[in-house]
């Protein structure tokens, strides 16, 4: 070929750049939030953009969102690494800040209670994930959770603190709320009736210990200070029973305690004890002396209200104007000697136990007679004075009226016509037949 040149050049055809951009570099997102990226390659339409997380736990990319999937820190690296047509853009990068919701625990107002009632709590919990209650000093299965209510059962008296903790989780950061609750000492009576006896004589002073609402408190302790203080236990009912035989006779204040203790309040009181003198027993009976009997003793028993014997008790008998002294013996036995009081008669005695601090005075009255002693009176007897009462009294029988008829006198001569009159009338009584006057036939004679 004519007037042809051939030169060989080389052509350079570039690619064509690319940019990246994004909408926000710095993200700041809630746990579980999901935005789009805002990222966008220019040209556009030329190819895929590239996603990297420097933390995936933090932030990740999926299906052109950015989703925060926990709390931290995340860059979220954009790339576009170009083709045929394309340069590679210039890594761009989005700073992820991820951070938990809130979340708040509120316990309402708690009503101070009185033991040994239940507690109720009220709460609620924004953002509520998992709940831990506590209480200090209260065992778990003290602590009953209900939805929104808690029931604390089996508290002492004493200051509590509740504290209610909502626990972190992946979403939620961890609140608590604390509050203080008092359940207080509940508080007791004694109640006890004033007790009047005698000496000698055992009544129970009863002391009953309640709380306030009138359940009977067992197996507590209950001093009770009544001539001295004593410590008792109270049974089921509450009771405790404290005798009172034996105190001297006056009037006593029972001063009743009960010191309180952990969960009951302390409590006292004053009851009025009185113990009367008691009055004992005087046994005075009837009796008949002789007049030949010079010192005529009598006997009294003197016992108190128990029918034991009062030893060594002072008492006075007293009789015609005289006063006799006598002291009672280990059998509460006292004899009197009575020396003047001869004469044939019943007299009136009055025996008088003057008391002491326990015991009442106390008298009785009994009759004391005194009979003539019949010496027994026979033929030739020289009682001229006794003979003629035989006579006479014979006579008033039916007796010694005659003899071979003559008329018999009361001459006071005991001869055989008044021993004869005897001898019938002994026989006749049914008496022993000798003639002679003793003290049977005397009785019979009326004599004596």
């Amino acid at each position: 070929m004519d007037n042809v040149t051939i030169t060989n050049a080389t052509i350079s055809i570039s690619k064509t750049p690319t940019e990246i951009t994004v909408e926000n570099a710095t993200l700041e997102l809630l746990v579980g939030d999901s935005v789009g990226t805002g990222a966008a390659l220019t040209p556009a339409d030329v190819g895929e953009l590239t996603f990297t997380s420097s933390n995936t736990t933090v932030a990740k990319v999926e299906d052109g969102k950015i989703i925060a999937v926990g709390e931290g820190s995340a860059i979220i690296t954009v790339s576009f690494a170009g083709n045929d047509d394309y340069s590679a853009a210039e890594d761009k990068t989005i700073n992820v800040k991820v951070i938990k919701y809130d979340s708040k625990v509120t316990i309402e107002p708690i009503n101070n209670t009185v033991y040994p009632n239940n507690v109720t709590i009220k709460y609620s919990i924004e953002n509520k994930t998992n709940v831990t209650v506590t209480i200090d000093g209260v065992s778990d299965d003290k602590i009953i959770i209900t939805n929104d209510t808690i029931t604390v059962i089996g508290l002492d008296a004493g200051e509590y603190t509740i504290t209610i903790l909502n626990n972190e989780s992946n979403i939620y950061h961890k609140s608590n709320d604390t509050k203080t609750f008092t359940v207080n000492k509940q508080t007791t009576s004694i109640t006890a009736s004033d007790v009047t006896t005698t000496y000698n004589i055992n009544k129970d002073l009863v002391i009953t210990l309640k709380d306030s609402n009138g359940k009977a408190l067992a197996n507590v302790k209950v001093t009770v200070d009544l001539n001295g203080a004593k410590t008792y236990t109270t049974d089921k009912n509450g009771q405790v029973k404290v005798s009172t035989k034996g105190l001297a006779p006056k009037t006593y204040t029972a001063k009743v305690t009960f010191n309180g203790d952990t969960n009951y309040v302390k409590s006292t009181n004053d009851v009025k004890v009185t113990v009367k003198k008691a009055t004992p027993k005087l046994t005075a009976k009837k009796k008949t002396f002789k007049t030949s009997v010079k010192t005529k003793k009598y006997a009294i028993i003197l016992k108190d209200n128990t029918g034991k014997a009062i030893t060594k008790a002072k008492v006075t008998l007293k009789v015609k104007g005289k006063t006799y002294k006598a002291t009672t013996n280990s059998k509460g036995k006292a004899v009197f000697k009575i020396k003047k009081l001869n004469k044939k008669g019943t007299f009136k005695a009055t025996i008088t136990y003057k008391g002491n601090k326990y015991y009442n005075k106390v008298s009785k009255k009994a009759n004391i007679k005194v009979i003539v002693t019949f010496k027994t009176v026979s033929k030739g007897s020289k009682d001229k004075s006794t003979v003629k009462e035989i006579q006479q009294a014979l006579k008033d029988h039916g007796y010694y009226l005659s003899y071979k008829g003559h008329y018999l006198k009361v001459d006071g001569k005991f001869q055989s016509c008044t021993e004869r009159s005897v001898k019938e009338f002994q026989k006749d009584k049914g008496l022993k037949v000798t003639g002679k006057v003793d003290e049977k036939t005397a009785k019979k004679l009326g004599l004596i």
